[in-house]
């Protein structure tokens, strides 16, 4: 696991929580105790890890400042 892999999906700043009922959505202690949040990042029903490079890659591209798509 790489570093930004411990890190929270959501704020990047913190390391993610070791708590076991909250380690599946992949964000530190304060970011899931925000609800909104926890509803975001929950994994639905079809998520495959496709789908989750797919997301990550447009992360990538929007802290970049690159389109998200190409025209």
């Amino acid at each position: 696991m790489s570093v930004s892999e411990s890190m929270c999906l959501h704020c990047e700043v913190r390391p993610r929580s070791i708590d076991p009922r909250q380690k599946h959505l992949r964000l530190c202690d304060p970011c899931s105790a925000v609800k909104g949040l926890r509803i975001v990042y929950r994994r639905r029903k079809g998520w495959t890890r496709e789908r989750d490079r797919r997301i990550q890659a447009l992360v990538e591209r929007a802290k970049a400042q690159l389109p998200l798509f190409e025209p």
